[in-house]
């Protein structure tokens, strides 16, 4: 049976959890409730995907960094936390002074970042400040320039694909010639447009992407690692799925094959495939690093 003293230290330790967790989690909430008020029109109207989508992940990433600030011991604030919440304040203030070429969104978005950073900094110490990051700046930045970050990301993607898939291609159809975004196929152009350049596909594989992680690593280092493959696993099986349409293209389906329907199936295996190769990335990873957990064991 507990003694009396241990028994009472369960509400004072309680309290003192309470205390590490309050500035960041207090700060989140703050966050997405401005992202969800600031983005209603886009969460409800046609479109509505994309901004679900990054709010569901900021949410989880969010829910993830208080876990993890919960389980971190409570530490003495250090020079290092004042001085990086007086340093966001600084770049907050220079941000909304200077007469930088940035767009009202882009400035908006940083500012209320970096404004909710420093007191987490302050208050919590710059370890959980970093916790905190990753969710502020998804429900900052991220949700409410959606539209524009996803439209800058899609051209290169779609010259990406386009040109490998030309290349691999090229060798063995002697009519398929590719210019740009535009792929030509004997008589016929296909054009490699923003919802052929894999944009779609890469916005459902940051989510899907973020929990395949969390459940192959452990490390953060190789969660880091894993994640960051999201971008080349949509770019290799978008690659697929055009060499698919073009294999196609010249069997006896013909030019059915850039109906719709085709075209929606094939984007559903595009999906299937990038997460299949994101996982493999994530088992190759676990396997190099078996060896490793090996000799530190012996």
């Amino acid at each position: 049976m507990p003694s009396a003293s241990s028994t009472s230290d369960y509400p004072r330790e309680w309290r003192a959890q309470l205390r590490r967790i309050c500035p960041l989690a207090t700060t989140l909430v703050i966050a997405a409730c401005h992202a969800i008020v600031s983005n209603w029109h886009a969460l409800t109207s046609p479109g509505w995907e994309t901004p679900v989508i990054l709010l569901v992940l900021g949410l989880l990433v969010a829910s993830h960094a208080c876990q993890k600030a919960w389980r971190t011991p409570d530490e003495p604030r250090k020079t290092q936390d004042s001085v990086t919440a007086w340093t966001c304040l600084m770049l907050f203030f220079l941000l909304a002074w200077l007469p930088l070429a940035l767009d009202g969104g882009w400035l908006q978005g940083l500012c209320l970042f970096l404004f909710l950073l420093a007191p987490v900094s302050f208050f919590s110490g710059t370890r959980k400040a970093v916790l905190g990051a990753v969710p502020l700046f998804l429900f900052c930045v991220v949700l409410p320039m959606h539209v524009e970050i996803f439209l800058a990301l899609s051209h290169p993607l779609r010259l990406l694909a386009t040109m490998l898939t030309g290349v691999i291609l090229k060798p063995f159809y002697a009519d398929l010639s590719y210019h740009l975004t535009v792929l030509q196929l004997a008589d016929t152009e296909l054009p490699i447009t923003d919802v052929c350049s894999g944009i779609d596909q890469l916005e459902a594989l940051l989510l899907l992407g973020y929990l395949l992680v969390r459940y192959q690593q452990t490390k953060t280092l190789w969660r880091v690692v894993q994640y960051a493959f999201c971008v080349p696993s949509v770019v290799f099986a978008n690659v697929i799925r055009l060499v698919a349409v073009v294999i196609l293209y010249h069997s006896p389906i013909g030019a059915r094959v850039l109906d719709s329907t085709w075209h929606t199936w094939l984007g559903y295996a595009q999906v299937l495939l990038a997460v299949l190769l994101l996982w493999g990335v994530g088992e190759l990873i676990r396997h190099a690093e078996s060896p490793i957990k090996e000799e530190k064991q012996a």
